[in-house]
């Protein structure tokens, strides 16, 4: 008789009290597997002078303060443990900060973390386009601290181009891309060592910027393979050795992280911001390292003693017109001492004209591909 009808709800003072106190004991089971954002922002700041490299340096700050990474994140909520959104908490993910497994809610808005996310998204995967067959190939070679990403929009033409035959496009992530390790330059090999691995006969090598002078050099010595033909894009050349003056090197020197924002301005999806353009260049420098430097211009003090003239591969030099990184006057003095050599001025474009004018430069490498790999009278007649 005083129990609830059935299918009903139990009523009473007692069963009133127990529905207004369901509500706090829900939202207790809710927090109760939640980490508090405040203490999870101690503990990443903590570390932030030791085992993070969120510390200070070049380029890198403190980590912000804990209300203005609540407000620069979308969809925070606010009152006094505003730190976290919404819905169910997501862990972090180790490799992320190399201080902590689980990153806090203040080092989300790290530089350091928005610079290393930035330029392992410009080095990008390997790119591989071969919608064709055989063995002839082309390959795509970055240059210092650059990627594979850098030659995307060149191997997506080359691949379909009808002048080439549509061949294989393959372009490696070499030693020196922009998220190695700087103990590549730590050994006294010479770094275009690695090339003579990567190619093969009959290939179309295609080389940029720090990679088109370890090639030069690698074709001027003693490469065991024969390309088929060599476009060298943006290439470091100085036909003289009196041409290198103590301002060349100070200019290479103190504005190398000017140097390489160019190329991570270029190789960006978006507009960049100058601060965040300017952290990710320093890093960049900082990845590179003192002997990456010093490995970068020792190849092109050597390019005056190079003998260019005895190459009789056909090659081909593509420079950019408003290159200030690589001087055009250099492509041009190279193009005019290797015998049969074409120049290829790009207007317009920079340092990096595979992605202001990536038509230009992927017209020019299947024209050279399609007169490399002409077939000889030889091969014509049965």
């Amino acid at each position: 008789m005083g129990g609830p009808a059935a299918g009903g709800r139990a009523r009473g003072p007692r069963a009133r009290r127990g529905r207004r106190d369901a509500v706090p004991r829900r939202a207790a089971r809710a927090r109760r597997g939640r980490r508090p954002a405040r203490r999870r922002r101690r503990r990443c700041a903590a570390r932030a002078c030791g085992r993070c490299r969120c510390g200070p340096g070049p380029g890198r700050g403190p980590h912000p303060a804990p209300a203005a990474a609540a407000a620069a994140r979308p969809g925070a909520r606010g009152g006094r443990r505003g730190a976290r959104p919404r819905g169910r908490r997501r862990r972090g993910r180790p490799g992320r900060c190399r201080g902590a497994a689980r990153v806090g809610a203040a080092h989300r808005g790290c530089p350091d973390r928005r610079v290393t996310r930035g330029l392992d998204r410009a080095r990008g995967p390997a790119v591989t386009a071969a919608p064709g067959g055989g063995t002839r190939r082309v390959v795509l070679l970055h240059g210092l601290a650059g990627g594979p990403a850098t030659w995307a929009p060149v191997a997506q033409r080359v691949g379909v181009h009808p002048a080439a035959g549509a061949p294989p496009v393959v372009a490696p992530a070499l030693p020196w891309h922009s998220g190695a390790d700087p103990s590549w330059a730590w050994d006294a090999t010479d770094p275009g060592r690695v090339l003579d691995t990567l190619l093969a006969d009959g290939d179309v090598v295609v080389a940029h910027s720090f990679a088109a002078v370890l090639l030069l050099a690698r074709l001027c010595g003693d490469l065991p393979v024969r390309p088929a033909g060599v476009v060298l894009v943006s290439p470091f050349y100085r036909p003289d050795a009196r041409d290198f003056r103590w301002s060349t090197l100070a200019h290479y020197l103190d504005d190398f992280h000017l140097l390489l924002a160019q190329g991570v301005r270029a190789v960006a999806s978006r507009a960049i911001a100058d601060d965040l353009l300017a952290d990710m260049a320093v890093a960049v420098r900082d990845r590179v390292g003192a002997h990456g430097w010093v490995r970068f211009f020792t190849a092109y003090l050597g390019t005056p003693s190079l003998d260019v003239a005895a190459l009789d591969v056909p090659l081909l030099v593509v420079h950019g017109q408003d290159d200030d990184v690589a001087l055009p006057a250099d492509g041009a003095a190279l193009a005019d001492r290797v015998p049969g050599a074409r120049l290829v001025p790009v207007a317009g474009a920079g340092h990096f004209p595979m992605l202001t004018a990536p038509d230009a430069v992927a017209d020019a490498v299947a024209a050279l591909a399609a007169r490399a790999w002409a077939p000889t009278p030889q091969e014509v007649l049965p």
